[in-house]
């Protein structure tokens, strides 16, 4: 709930919740909070890391032009952002870019704002989803007791570095966090340690240089685009561990690769590639397996009927369930029902 967010990181979120008319629901950890009317749709998740770092992941459409106000203190984000909230942010923040740089549909970027009244411009019909790392001045402060130098050189490397640009290793940090986390028993544990993680690969990079908080972006080693294929097995483990928990999440749902990849924010090449990479399976026989095993559990151990059941484990025709129950188990749900009772 809000009272469990750091006081001072309300003005980063409470405002977008009243503005939206988003209520909030039950969670373990942060604030999550959804709405859907008239005006649109949306989901809202945050959760502080401190008193000076905001985790907040949105899902947003509007269905008119709709003007949003924020009175934020100074900050600097870290950001994963679809092409929509990447122009509404560009409106209040211009981000830094290269001759080279294109938006794309994806964009991972990362600005220093300074506090005072935001206005971001919203389109109607377009979707503006974000998943994003916040740091106020009082966390780089506390920071730099620790680490003088390299809070300087994260702080510079924030402000300065091409969307785009940054390393993967980042941008899978950013796609870790997701509404599912905030039921998560160990949910705090896990924010807080890719929040580490985020800090630990930026000032890594502080060692490559002679000087100290004085290195220009384009020295962080290993810099790739977006749509990079994913190399690493932890990059690849972390999509296929997220992909997992999504689909386990929104197993009655009519399913799509696509719908998947979006709410990692990856592609659905990037999501394919690294699902397979990690499991050895592909998404889509993966699921399969997942919605038969909730099935036999659920005609083994409820008295749904067979249509409630293939409902439930995400097919919208009873019938399309048992040609895809059969085919596995040799027989129609309804006769291993039986045979498991007998």
């Amino acid at each position: 709930m809000i009272a469990d967010v750091a006081p001072d990181l309300h003005t980063f979120f409470v405002p977008q919740m009243e503005q939206l008319g988003l209520r909030e629901i039950p969670t373990r950890c942060g604030s999550l909070s959804v709405g859907e009317g008239e005006w649109g749709r949306g989901t809202l998740w945050v959760a502080s890391v401190g008193d000076g770092c905001l985790i907040s992941v949105h899902d947003v459409q509007v269905n008119e032009t709709f003007t949003l106000y924020e009175f934020p203190d100074d900050f600097t984000c870290l950001a994963s952002m679809s092409r929509a909230c990447t122009a509404a942010t560009q409106t209040c923040s211009p981000l830094p870019s290269s001759p080279t740089m294109r938006m794309r549909e994806r964009n991972f970027v990362s600005f220093r704002q300074a506090g005072g009244k935001v206005r971001y411009e919203m389109a109607g019909g377009q979707r503006y989803v974000s998943s994003t790392i916040t740091f106020t001045p009082r966390f780089f402060d506390e920071l730099s007791r620790i680490a003088p130098d390299g809070a300087a050189f994260m702080a510079e490397t924030l402000a300065s570095a091409p969307a785009n640009t940054l390393p993967d290793a980042l941008n899978a940090v950013l796609r870790s966090f997701n509404p599912t986390c905030a039921n998560l028993a160990h949910a705090p544990m896990h924010i807080t340690s890719k929040v580490m993680e985020a800090v630990s690969l930026i000032m890594g990079n502080a060692t490559k240089t002679n000087s100290l908080g004085h290195a220009p972006a384009p020295a962080l080693a290993g810099a790739r685009g977006h749509n990079s294929a994913p190399t690493g097995s932890s990059d690849a483990a972390d999509i296929a561990q997220q992909a997992k928990a999504y689909l386990g999440d929104h197993l009655g749902e009519p399913l799509t690769l696509q719908a998947v990849a979006d709410a990692l924010f990856v592609s659905r090449t990037h999501l394919c590639t690294a699902f397979k990479q990690a499991t050895g399976a592909s998404v889509g026989a993966y699921l399969h397996g997942v919605r038969m095993q909730r099935a036999c559990e659920l005609l083994r151990d409820t008295t749904l009927p067979v249509a409630e059941v293939s409902r439930a484990v995400g097919y919208a025709r009873q019938s399309s369930f048992a040609e895809a129950f059969k085919e596995d188990a040799g027989i129609t749900p309804t006769e291993w029902r039986k045979k498991v009772r007998a």
